[in-house]
């Protein structure tokens, strides 16, 4: 069983459960330099994946949060992951989104691992064979508004 497949369902609904303590006023901690509502919504959805994910000694190393336009995407490099150790990357978007899709490329420009699935959750898993830089592809299918929130989590 692969870190995506144990956690697909559980990271969902531990995403809606913070969408929607969110919109009670549930105050969210900084994670990164979040500075409206739909980053601070994002941001709240990594911290929940964090709790979960801490429960499999799985820690948050780096976020990321941005935002993107329907259609387009992101390129966030990742300098120096470690051969041998599993990395996992998971996505959060805002309440807009209906899809947020993530491509891992090594520094060769080859895929390595992808999550197109039609969901706003992806999750990209990684074990590199060798240390190096790798680059995470971050793109928006389906954005409902004129920008849609995301944020990207490391566990190492």
């Amino acid at each position: 069983m692969t870190i995506r497949s144990m956690f697909r369902s559980r990271f969902a609904k531990a995403a809606l459960v913070v969408a929607g303590l969110t919109g009670i006023g549930f105050a969210a901690p900084k994670v990164a330099e979040a500075t409206g509502w739909s980053e601070s919504q994002v941001a709240m959805q990594l911290l929940a994946v964090a709790a979960e994910m801490n429960l499999y000694n799985a820690e948050l190393t780096d976020v990321q949060i941005n935002n993107l336009t329907n259609g387009y995407y992101h390129t966030i490099p990742l300098n120096n992951l470690r051969a041998g150790q599993t990395d996992v990357l998971m996505g959060v978007c805002d309440g807009d989104c209906a899809d947020m899709d993530m491509s891992l490329y090594d520094d060769a420009g080859n895929m390595v691992d992808r999550d197109v699935a039609p969901d706003a959750y992806p999750i990209v898993d990684v074990n590199p064979r060798w240390t190096g830089d790798f680059s995470l592809r971050v793109s928006m299918p389906d954005c409902r508004a004129n920008y849609c929130s995301y944020g990207v989590g490391l566990f190492e």
